[in-house]
């Protein structure tokens, strides 16, 4: 059994829909920055956050994670990205790695949660929880702090 899985059993879905969510959200940032996303999903799993299940579940769950919104412009290019896509192997790359990251050395530590730090200090939601961690790109954190 993987890290990640609890009572779910992995399927290509969910890796395929998990990589295009790290895609949609960071790509053109650096490897590491993929890898936080994706350590994000793999932590509401391991969580029950929301009560998903599985990753597709998580990621899936509306107006969690803004690539997925209809209005978003890069949603019709998520729909579309393939793995002849470099940027698209790589952010199925950090879902694997993700999946097998153990929880006890997750830099994120078992963050649900990211923004930019402009967007973390200007939400009315997030800004009085404290971050976990920061990489430069993104701000992790949870609301049960």
């Amino acid at each position: 059994m993987s890290a990640v899985a609890l009572e779910h059993q992995l399927t290509p879905g969910d890796l395929d829909a998990a990589a295009r969510t790290v895609w949609g959200e960071a790509r053109g940032h650096a490897y590491d920055t993929l890898l936080h996303v994706a350590l994000v999903l793999c932590n509401r799993v391991r969580s029950r956050h929301r009560c998903e299940k599985s990753l597709l579940e998580v990621v899936t769950e509306p107006w969690q994670f803004a690539c997925w919104h209809r209005c978003n412009p890069s949603y019709r290019l998520l729909l579309r990205v393939d793995l002849s896509d470099p940027q698209f192997r790589l952010a199925m790359m950090a879902v694997l790695q993700a999946i097998d990251t153990p929880p006890a050395v997750n830099p994120t530590r078992g963050a649900l949660h990211y923004l930019t730090p402009a967007a973390h200090a200007a939400s009315p939601w997030a800004r009085h929880h404290s971050p976990l961690f920061a990489d430069g790109v993104h701000v992790f954190f949870n609301t049960d702090d």
